[in-house]
């Protein structure tokens, strides 16, 4: 080894090096279910759970020192930030939080909240400062409220998925060091952050979207009428100067939210547990509630077997599923006729057999008549050039254009 224009040796013996065996890596038997199993239904009962809503504003950073700025915009990356260029993201400047218990009603319920204007200037004196403080102490009072009741484990937003989530996350990544985060995405979107602290869950985030699709001003006109409608509110018109002036607008509105949501969650929460003695809380999106609800309460998998296709029959019998025939045959004229044709697959699947169980592999199928053909079977058709209205689709193999038209395909 060379330090300077001094040579140091050092004798490196056989005897020093530690032998490590090898982990083999992508040996391992691995077993995936082949089949949809029926499910046992352990819930005890509805649980309590946690409702929350941020209100945001478009922010510049222009109170910000370049540094700062800097982090601010760009986070964790040290690329610098081009500060002559104007950039607006959204920063939370008011964040609540609320207990929903099963059976009592959310206008008795407590809403703790927190608003940037309260935060003292000389303490605080950017915008950025005080929306992180308030981010922090609204993390903190989850953590106090799930310690108080431990049954309490799941925190909703109402589009946590593709706005609050986002703040929330970058918050959690980028202020906190004492807490590990673990988000569950899928295909760009956000459906799930879970707090845990040495390796225990504390709590997790999720969104109220997923599992009642509309928005919040239709569920509670719903679901709880009572409870009064959502009102309206020019997020707009708010900035920096005017945060303070519209105080006292800005929490009665967001409060109010937070107890649209509750009242949706809690009678939503009562109805699936009233019908099926499901609990709400359990499930992340709609469509895995309903699944789990039919293999609980309708599915018996030991008189019908629900097969799981692998990843080659998956994809076969996904090339013969195809978008909508959406054409302008006459894009101009007088008295024409606007034909819509809605709902084709679901309409199929309820009027006709559809071929289920376990697929097998068939080939060689030229000489076979063809009503003696059952499932799912790609085929080489010829349309006639005199057929006017072409409805049979067809694409390229590399070319994901929906074509409709006469020939061979």
């Amino acid at each position: 080894m060379h330090s300077g224009n001094k040579e140091f040796c050092f004798p490196l013996f056989f005897k020093d090096v530690e032998h490590i065996n090898p982990r083999p890596v992508g040996l391992r038997n691995r077993s995936y279910p082949t089949r949809i199993t029926s499910l046992k239904n352990s819930a005890k009962g509805m649980t309590p759970f946690l409702v929350a809503d941020t209100e945001t504003i478009l922010y510049d950073g222009m109170d910000l020192d370049p540094i700062s700025r800097d982090k601010f915009f760009m986070g964790l990356d040290p690329t610098p930030f081009d500060k002559d260029k104007k950039v607006e993201v959204h920063s939370p400047f008011a964040i609540g939080v609320m207990i929903v218990r099963p059976y009592v009603p959310v206008n008795e319920s407590n809403i703790d909240y927190y608003y940037s204007s309260d935060y003292p200037d000389k303490i605080f004196p950017t915008h950025m400062e005080r929306s992180t403080k308030l981010l922090s102490d609204f993390i903190r009072r989850i953590i106090s409220i799930i310690k108080m009741n431990p049954e309490i484990q799941t925190v909703y937003f109402h589009n946590f998925s593709r706005f609050d989530g986002i703040l929330i996350l970058r918050h959690l990544v980028l202020h906190n060091d004492e807490y590990e985060i673990r988000p569950l995405m899928r295909n760009g979107r956000l459906y799930e952050v879970v707090v845990y602290f040495k390796k225990r869950m504390l709590f997790r985030f999720r969104d109220s979207l997923n599992l009642l699709p509309g928005s919040l001003d239709y569920l509670s006109s719903n679901l709880c009428p009572e409870l009064g409608n959502k009102g309206s509110f020019d997020h707009s018109s708010m900035n920096l100067e005017n945060v303070k002036k519209k105080r006292d607008v800005v929490i009665e509105y967001m409060k109010q939210d937070i107890r649209l949501l509750g009242g949706v969650m809690q009678k939503a929460q009562d109805i699936y547990w009233n019908l099926f003695e499901v609990d709400l809380v359990d499930w992340i999106t709609v469509a895995s509630q309903a699944l789990g609800i039919f293999r609980m309460n309708f599915f018996n998998d030991m008189d019908f077997h629900i097969h799981i296709p692998n990843r080659n029959e998956d994809t076969f019998i996904r090339r013969g599923y195809y978008g909508g025939h959406a054409d302008a045959y006459i894009p101009k004229g007088t008295n024409l006729y606007y034909y819509d044709v809605n709902s084709l697959y679901p309409f199929i699947m309820k009027e006709y057999p559809m071929p289920s169980g376990k697929p097998v592999w068939a080939s060689n199928l030229g000489g076979m008549d063809l009503d003696s053909l059952y499932g799912f079977i790609e085929a080489y058709v010829e349309c006639p050039e005199s057929i006017v209205r072409p409805f049979l689709p067809y694409h390229k193999v590399k070319d994901p254009t929906l074509l409709f038209q006469p020939g061979n395909g």
